[in-house]
């Protein structure tokens, strides 16, 4: 077991001392100077991609949050509109002149756009909630790539610190 430890370490050593070379031999034109100012320069735009981003994604999940909204009183509309119904049809069907057969009918009317702009309210709610997540999956994304940035110009940073020496 001590030797497979060994080999392990060996192991990620030379990959470390490969991938390092790797890094140094991109920059090793560069002056440390020019290395400093190539890091800060990922670096601040890095900043900037994610400070963009967050902004992208606050939003993102605000829709999400407006949509669960959406769905939550488009829900209640639909409950509502089927308990009315339920109540004004149990009592229907007693008229006995037309205004009182019109009532009716309005009454049912009422109920019935009132039931669809609640389907509509969830079709809308599950429209912004889908359209936010690939929003927020794509503001996450990029924040990945700006923090990646920021990674990489702070390691250029400090690669050019142990060169000026």
């Amino acid at each position: 077991m001590f030797s497979s430890f060994r080999a392990r370490l060996t192991l990620a050593c030379l990959l470390a001392f490969f991938i390092g070379a790797a890094g140094c031999a991109n920059n090793a034109s560069l002056s440390p100077d020019e290395m400093w100012q190539k890091g800060k320069e990922q670096s601040l735009k890095g900043e900037k991609i994610i400070a963009s981003q967050q902004t992208k994604l606050d939003k993102a999940r605000a829709q999400v949050r407006e949509g669960e909204a959406l769905i939550e009183r488009g829900t209640a509309a639909v409950e509502s509109g089927r308990r009315d119904y339920q109540s004004t049809a149990t009592k229907l069907g007693n008229a006995n002149k037309p205004d009182q057969v019109e009532f009716e009918s309005d009454r049912l009317k009422t109920i019935a756009r009132s039931w669809k702009q609640g389907v509509e309210d969830i079709k809308n709610g599950n429209k912004l909630i889908a359209s936010g997540n690939d929003s927020i999956q794509k503001a996450q994304s990029k924040i990945m790539e700006g923090r990646k940035l920021m990674d990489e110009g702070s390691q250029l940073m400090i690669r050019s610190q142990s060169y000026s020496f």
